[in-house]
């Protein structure tokens, strides 16, 4: 029985009966593989980016997977409550059943019934599948019960009452491991694998003298953008559809202000071989300490020192 505003309507959720596969976002997988030996492959994600990338991956390995939203279950930063829903409902174990391997990627909270399940005192509600965490982004992004989400990790990775052998760690970039480590004192063993940059949008048509533009992608009404013009930074505003990095490769450069250490836009780009312009650190400091910009994870790489954009 379905649980009454638990399992939403979804143009691409389908879940079958127990025992039986779950497909979702068919597009996300090729018929034409090998499927008799090949694992079930969940692709837990609602990054489009992540999604593009994981379909390099997986073609290059031979293999095919499925992709589940989890966007269906609620917004950004799950809670314990809304976890603890989602398990009691069942839901966990269909798809824990349904599938070998479980990749959950961005945003890390969305995988909280998966990383629950695994502390139940009934050993039938935890997650049998193997579970992978691909971080590209704060463990923690919009979490607001901060310590129970800190003492979940730290328990499920480090607490010998708990700790998974199914449980594996992927970060696009060093700082997840070591802000994972700071906050909640659980250092699971990471594997460092950055995007393969692989874009799947059609190019947009440019004009030979638009492609003689820098162009950004910062809105307009911004205080970056306000700032570009004091300065007299020329540089012309795309839309939301300006057609990935193929078409950002016609202009003359892309004038980018990073709000993360490490963004799928940025490995798209330099696949596509975009000419990006990002500011110095010294002017990102600047845009920063001014509240111009908003660099996510600026204070946190403040403990490191001056010398924290160098690397060894």
């Amino acid at each position: 029985m379905k649980p009454k505003s638990l399992i939403p309507s979804h143009p691409v959720l389908m879940i079958l009966l127990p025992g039986s596969c779950m497909f979702l976002d068919q597009d996300a997988t090729d018929s034409s593989l090998p499927s008799i030996t090949s694992p079930r492959i969940l692709y837990y994600n609602r990054h489009s980016g992540c999604h593009n990338n994981m379909i390099q991956i997986t073609s290059r390995l031979g293999l095919n997977f499925s992709r589940f939203d989890p966007s269906v279950f609620g917004d950004l930063g799950m809670d314990g409550g809304r976890s603890d829903e989602i398990i009691s409902s069942g839901l966990v174990k269909i798809l824990c059943d349904s599938f070998d391997i479980i990749i959950v990627a961005d945003t890390m909270p969305d995988a909280r019934p998966l990383l629950d399940s695994l502390i139940q005192l009934n050993e039938a509600d935890r997650c049998k599948a193997n579970l992978v965490m691909e971080l590209t982004t704060r463990f923690d992004w919009e979490v607001a019960d901060t310590y129970e989400y800190a003492q979940l990790l730290w328990k499920i990775t480090q607490s010998s009452l708990y700790k998974s052998r199914k449980l594996y760690w992927v970060s696009n970039n060093p700082l997840e491991p070591l802000d994972l480590s700071y906050e909640t004192l659980a250092t699971p063993v990471f594997r460092i694998l950055r995007s393969t940059g692989h874009s799947n949008l059609v190019a947009n048509w440019v004009g030979k003298e638009d492609q003689e533009n820098f162009v950004t992608r910062e809105e307009q009404d911004s205080k970056v953008s306000r700032f570009m013009k004091h300065l007299d930074i020329p540089a012309v505003r795309l839309g939301h559809f300006y057609g990935g990095p193929a078409t950002l490769a016609k202009y003359k450069a892309f004038i980018e202000f990073p709000y993360q250490v490490s963004t799928m836009k940025m490995y798209e780009n330099l696949a596509a071989g975009v000419v990006q312009l990002f500011p110095s650190k010294s002017f990102l400091q600047e845009l920063v300490e001014k509240d111009i910009h908003d660099f996510h994870p600026w204070d946190k790489l403040q403990r490191a020192g001056e010398n924290w954009h160098l690397v060894r």
